[in-house]
C-alpha cells in the first residue's frame, strides 16, 4: 500500500472510532498555525493534500495525540502507527517490509510542546489549550456570545467541548440532522444551567 493511502485510511478510521468531526481535527491543527479546513482533512483521508509529506505527517500525528490527551486517553500515536504497520510501496516495483519500517520511521509518539505563556492564533483558549471549534463559533454567534465566552462556559457546564459532548451523545455515523438536534438540546441545557447559576449568585432573587 502507498504511504498516502495508508495514512488516509488510518485517519478516517481514527476519526470514526473516536466520533470526531472533520472540523475538530482541522481546528486542532490550526492551533499550531496551520490553515486547515474540514475539506483539508477530508482530502487527507482520501490520500490527498500530500498527507505523507513529513511536515503534514508530523503535524497530523501530534494533533491526533492532542485530541486523545484532551479526552484523558493514551496519546501514543507514532509515525509507524499511521503508516499502518504493513509493507509500504515506495515505487511501483519496490516495497519496504513492515518489519523494517519501525527502525526507519520510529515508534516514538509524536508530541509538540507549547509553553503555557505562548500566544496562539485568535480563537484559541490559552487557559485550557483546547481549540475553539467551528461548531462552537457558530453556536456562540447564535447565542450572542464571543467564541471564547461560549467555549469556556460550555467547558464549565459539561467538562467537555461542544463537539465532544455531541459526539458522545449521538455516537459514530450519526446523520447531520441528528447532530443538529442534539446540539440544540445541549445549547438549551447550557442556557438553563447558566440561568440557574445566575439565579443562585443573586441569592435566589
Amino acid at each position: 500500500m502507498k504511504a498516502n493511502e495508508a495514512i488516509g485510511a488510518y485517519l478516517k478510521d481514527f476519526r470514526a472510532k473516536h466520533g470526531l468531526t472533520l472540523d475538530a481535527i482541522a481546528d486542532a491543527a490550526n492551533r499550531y498555525g496551520a490553515k486547515w479546513a474540514a475539506s483539508t482533512v477530508s482530502d487527507m483521508e482520501h490520500g490527498g493534500r500530500k498527507v505523507d509529506a513529513i511536515p503534514n505527517l508530523l503535524l497530523l500525528a501530534a494533533v491526533l495525540n492532542d485530541l486523545l490527551s484532551m479526552r484523558g486517553e493514551a496519546a501514543d500515536i507514532s509515525i509507524y502507527d499511521m503508516i499502518g504497520q504493513q509493507d509500504l510501496s515506495v515505487t511501483p516495483s519496490f516495497d519496504v517490509p513492515a518489519d523494517d519500517l519501525a527502525g526507519m520511521v520510529g515508534v516514538q509518539p509524536v508530541r509538540f510542546d507549547i509553553d503555557d505563556g505562548e500566544e496562539f492564533a485568535d480563537g484559541i483558549s490559552i487557559a485550557s489549550h483546547i481549540p475553539i471549534s467551528a461548531a462552537e463559533k457558530r453556536a456562540a454567534k447564535k447565542l450572542g456570545m464571543t467564541p471564547k465566552e461560549f467555549h469556556e462556559s460550555f467547558l464549565a457546564f459539561s467538562s467537555q467541548t461542544l463537539d465532544e459532548a455531541v459526539a458522545q451523545r449521538v455516537g459514530p455515523n450519526a446523520s447531520p440532522q441528528k447532530r443538529g438536534s442534539v446540539t440544540r438540546e445541549l445549547l438549551n441545557d447550557m442556557l438553563e444551567h447558566l440561568a440557574y447559576v445566575t439565579y443562585e449568585m443573586n441569592g435566589g432573587a
